[in-house]
Formats: structure tokens, C-alpha cells, sequence
């Protein structure tokens, strides 16, 4: 019977990520925001919600900091993973070849540097000695710091504010809201949401069976299941020819997820959460960071007559990920 809820838990998020994402376009267009803001602000954090959920159930429940930060790490690594697949093996086309690298700059930044951080901290207080303010390590609350931070540029960079000098341009019309705009939105988020976390309860039931390390299945099997929210939206907004939007929700995820492990931190008070990261973890958020690269490599590829190149990288990203999470097990493994 677990497996017909995973089933069914995951045709739940498909379908609410597909009318999600049609509804984050239609807000989008109502009230004057880019589909980069969309989709980095609002569905990234509509579709991290599982994550959130599971690392916050992990810390509290299972008293498992390993099985948080694997689901976070995990997640951002399948997320990049599946664009390629996307780029691979779904589209006739380069999956990105309207978008450049420096609409996103900003984006790679923060999770390159965010996961850094988080890197940083787990070598070099291993002991637990460094300053923790109200029980949460310094780079938790840089790392919560940077996510306001960078929402906030990114949204001035992306509605700048009008210069005086220069004459008003006629404003555009916006189309009106569909008929029952706001029900469908919330209909489509509880679709996703609570699919989410269906979907995050079958996973922890199934790999329970498994006796895998908690490092491999936070990594791979959870980071999957919770993943599956922003897989189905990025896919339903390349559906409808927005891929800004598809790429703004996974690499907006991306940032959210990583913004979970303050809270995570918080919500663990045996120690702090990154004081003991295991070998595994550590491996998997440098597997997210190492496909985030290869994915800006591709957007600055992007050149006529460089879909071959882009494409390479595609099949390199997959390959990179599979290598990364056959090690990952063979770790958590070896620590189980």
C-alpha cells in the first residue's frame, strides 16, 4: 500500500505544479512582476515547503541533522540534474536559449557562495567552538542574511525604479484576472503542498525499509520525493514557454532550501546542526555546487552554434550526478 500512496501522492504534485505554475504566470502578468521574480519568490517557496517540512521532521522527530541536511543538499543537486535531463531528453531545442547568464548571476552567486559557507563551517568547527548567537552557528544566520539580501536586490534589479529624467512610457494594460484567479491559485498550492508532504511521508516510510544510511537517503530517495514539487513546475512553465520561470523556481529552490538550514539549526538544540556533518553530506552539497557551475557554464555557452556544447554539458551534468550519488552511498554506507 506505500507504494500506491507514492503513486498517487506524486500524480497530486504533478497536476498541482502544471495549473501552478499556469497561475504564477497569470500573477505575474496581473500585477507587473517578471517571471524571474515569480518564479524565484513565490513558487520557490511554495514548492520548498517539503523540504522545509522534512528537515524540521528529521531535527525534531528522528534527531537526525544528517537525514535534514542530505534532503536539503540533496534536492538542490536533483533539482540541476533534472534540467539536464529536461535539456536531454524532453525538448527538440536548447532548453534555454532565450536566457543569458547574467539574469541569473545573482542566483548562482548565492548558492555558490551560501553553500560554501555552510562547507566552510562544517571543516572548521567540527568541535563546536565558534560563537553561536541564540544556539545557531554565525553561518546559519549569514546564510539567512544573503537570502534577504539577495531577494531583495534581485527584485530591485528586476523592477527598477523609474528615472525622473526620462519620460513615463504609456503603462501597459494588464490583463484581467481569470474567473476564480485567487481559488484556483489556492486549489493549485494545496494540490502542491499537501501532495508534498504526502509524498515526503511515503519516501521516509519506504526508506525505512531500505536500512540505506541516513546521508544516501536524504540525498537521493527523499530529496526526490520532495524534489518532484519543483521538477513538475519548472516543467509546467517551460509548458507554457516561460523557461525564465522554470529556471528562476530551481534555482530560487535552490536558495530556499539552503535558507532551511537556519532553521533547522534553530530547531536543533542538542548541537548545532552542522557541528558533526558526515562525510556524505558534506559530499552531496559539494555535488550541488559543482552542477550549479556546470549549469552557468551552459547559459554562457549559449552562442549560435553552440547547442552541441550546451548539450555535452547537459549529459555531463547527468553523468556527474550519478558518480556523485554512487559515492554518496558507498559513504553512508561505509558510516551505517
Amino acid at each position: 500500500m506505500i507504494w500506491v500512496h507514492f503513486i498517487f501522492s506524486a500524480a497530486l504534485v504533478i497536476g498541482g505544479g502544471y495549473f501552478l505554475a499556469r497561475q504564477g504566470k497569470e500573477l505575474g502578468d496581473r500585477y507587473g512582476l517578471t517571471d524571474l521574480w515569480v518564479g524565484f519568490i513565490f513558487l520557490s517557496a511554495v514548492t520548498s515547503i517539503p523540504e522545509l517540512a522534512t528537515a524540521l521532521g528529521a531535527v525534531t522527530l528522528a534527531a537526525s541533522p544528517a537525514l535534514a541536511l542530505s534532503d536539503v543538499f540533496g534536492s538542490n543537486a536533483f533539482n540541476l540534474c533534472a534540467l539536464a535531463v529536461f535539456g536531454v531528453f524532453l525538448f527538440h531545442r536548447p532548453l534555454f536559449a532565450s536566457l543569458t547568464l547574467s539574469s541569473f548571476r545573482l542566483l548562482f552567486g548565492m548558492i555558490v557562495g551560501m553553500t560554501a559557507l555552510l562547507l566552510a563551517q562544517s571543516l572548521l568547527d567540527r568541535a563546536g567552538r565558534l560563537p553561536a548567537p541564540g544556539g545557531i552557528a554565525l553561518v546559519s544566520w549569514a546564510v539567512l542574511s544573503l537570502y534577504l539580501f539577495g531577494s531583495w536586490k534581485l527584485f530591485r534589479d528586476e523592477h527598477p525604479a523609474a528615472d525622473p529624467s526620462v519620460p513615463p512610457e504609456p503603462v501597459p494594460v494588464r490583463p484581467p484576472a481569470g474567473r476564480f484567479f485567487f481559488p484556483r491559485l489556492l486549489a493549485s498550492i494545496v494540490l502542491v503542498v499537501g501532495g508534498g508532504f504526502w509524498l515526503a511521508w511515503a519516501g521516509s516510510e519506504i526508506s525505512g525499509l531500505t536500512g540505506w544510511g541516513d546521508g544516501f537517503v536524504g540525498a537521493l530517495f527523499l530529496a526526490l520525493v520532495t524534489s518532484l514539487p519543483e521538477v513538475s513546475v519548472c516543467l509546467g512553465a517551460l509548458k507554457i514557454c516561460s523557461p525564465k520561470m522554470a529556471l528562476g523556481n530551481i534555482l530560487g529552490s535552490n536558495v530556499f532550501n539552503l535558507g532551511i538550514v537556519f532553521w533547522a539549526d534553530l530547531a536543533y538544540r542538542p548541537a548545532g546542526i552542522l557541528d558533526s556533518m558526515e562525510p556524505a553530506v558534506a559530499v552531496t552539497a559539494a555535488l550541488g555546487l559543482i552542477l550549479a557551475l556546470l549549469v552557468a557554464l551552459a547559459l554562457k555557452l549559449k552562442r549560435p552554434g553552440a547547442g552541441r556544447e550546451t548539450a555535452m554539458i547537459n549529459i555531463i551534468i547527468i553523468l556527474v550526478y550519478l558518480i556523485g550519488m554512487r559515492w554518496i552511498f558507498r559513504l553512508s554506507s561505509a558510516a551505517g
